[in-house]
């Protein structure tokens, strides 16, 4: 007979910025990711390197070399290069509101049998003194997963934190067939 067996995984991630001159941002990202399937335990390192140029008032454009690092047990992990856009309306409704509007394309670098995905996606923002409210929506395409597993949907919460930022952030992303993955998520700027 068919035997059960249990899939989990966890990501640790470090990401440091920086602002190279007024219109170039860089950054690096350690990830250690760690998967458990059945008996099977595999864990590796990889890093991202990105840089963001400010193209003008609410314009930003976008490269990222993603999952640089060693093959894990002779397979080489999904490193890809990413070119994206993003453009901000201000003041959208006369309120203390914005309107971000991105979209992005994920080139694969190895393997090579990878197809290129697409992303586009919406933020609503308001702001209601050192608070912010977030709504989101989101679609993906190049994955071949059935159903509604192209829409992202969710909102997030932001305020003030003396000279920082603290977010809390909900996603909600059917996969078809593999469930739906329900994504909560802090951020701290300082």
């Amino acid at each position: 007979g068919a035997g059960k067996f249990s899939v989990d995984g966890q990501s640790f991630e470090i990401a440091v910025g920086s602002e190279a001159n007024s219109y170039l941002d860089v950054g690096v990202k350690a990830r250690f990711p760690r998967q458990n399937i059945a008996d099977d335990k595999l864990s590796a390192a990889t890093f991202d390197i990105g840089t963001i140029a400010s193209a003008g008032p609410g314009m930003k454009a976008a490269l990222v070399f993603k999952n640089l690092g060693p093959s894990v047990r002779g397979s080489d992990l999904p490193t890809s290069f990413t070119i994206g856009a993003l453009r901000k309306f201000y003041r959208l409704t006369g309120w203390d509101d914005d309107l971000a509007l991105a979209g992005d394309a994920i080139l694969p670098i190895k393997p090579s049998s990878q197809k290129p995905r697409f992303h586009a996606g919406l933020e609503y923002l308001r702001k209601v003194g050192t608070k912010g409210i977030s709504i989101r929506a989101g679609y993906r395409h190049g994955y071949d997963l059935g159903g509604l597993a192209g829409l992202s949907l969710g909102g997030g919460l932001g305020f003030q934190t003396g000279r920082g930022v603290t977010r809390l952030d909900y996603a909600f992303n059917p996969q078809g067939e593999l469930g739906t993955i329900h994504r909560i998520s802090m951020a701290v700027s300082f």
